[in-house]
């Protein structure tokens, strides 16, 4: 695996190299033409009027000081410079944040137990979490028989009982077939307060099975979310064939959500 290390000497050209590191390559490219019209350069070390770096402590202030509009990370790509300011009002901020819905446990892969995931989001201010330990067939990753299910769940139990400030939901990572089924009995499923479904094996089968497969599991009343739509496993392995407009639309039409 190859890597860039970037290695700033003063604490002055920070920002200006995290800037160049993590801004979109056109809205890069606007910005030293935006700075160099109102008499200053801008580069990977630093904002300079004449020979003098001025101070930035950090990115925003790269852009106030030629008095450009503030640009946050998520809007970099594709912008440019001279675009007028733009509402970032609704951009998400950690303190929107209410829960997370797909965690692990040790009662599969996960590392905490589910008392302390539940401690941490009490202590998060989350509203709630949803334990979604693997289904059986994800033995690689000590998925959760039908008996072990039932366990962990009495667990979960325990563990809302003890703390009241946060729902805890009973869910699970569930297997999707290659015939498009569900890896537990139509019968385990009801125990679980949703389901998240994916793509865990059978990688290998054409766009149209996959296709079928995948819009196969959404139409099972019990799943909830589609996870992992795509299958890809960044820097190791690609995704799989698969028509995801008609996954999207098959979605939409049973009403699941995405993780």
């Amino acid at each position: 695996m190859r890597a860039d290390l970037i290695l700033v000497g003063d604490d002055g050209a920070y920002a200006a190299a995290l800037l160049y590191q993590t801004g979109g390559t056109g809205h890069l490219g606007a910005l030293p033409e935006e700075a160099r019209g109102r008499g200053l350069t801008l580069r990977e070390d630093g904002l300079f009027q004449g020979k003098n770096r001025l101070p930035c402590p950090d990115e925003e202030t790269i852009y106030l000081t030629p008095g450009l509009p503030f640009v946050p990370p998520e809007l970099r790509e594709g912008e440019t410079a001279a675009v007028p300011e733009r509402d970032v009002s609704e951009l998400l901020k950690m303190e929107d944040v209410r829960g997370i819905f797909h965690v692990h446990s040790t009662w599969s892969d996960g590392r905490p137990p589910i008392d302390e995931i539940v401690r941490r989001c009490v202590a998060l201010g989350y509203q709630y979490v949803g334990i979604s330990d693997h289904s059986q067939s994800a033995r690689y990753a000590r998925g959760l028989t039908p008996e072990s299910l039932r366990k962990q769940q009495m667990q979960i139990d325990e563990a809302r009982g003890r703390q009241t400030a946060i729902r805890v939901f009973k869910a699970s990572e569930v297997g999707i077939l290659p015939d498009g089924s569900l890896d537990y009995p139509e019968e385990v499923l009801p125990s679980l307060d949703f389901v998240v479904a994916l793509v865990h094996s059978s990688f290998g089968l054409s766009k149209e099975d996959q296709t079928r497969r995948i819009i196969g599991a959404l139409g099972n009343r019990h799943t909830t979310i589609l996870g992992h739509p795509t299958g890809r496993l960044l820097l190791m392995r690609e995704p799989y064939a698969v028509d995801l407009p008609a996954v999207i639309e098959a979605a939409a039409r049973e009403g699941s959500m995405w993780s």
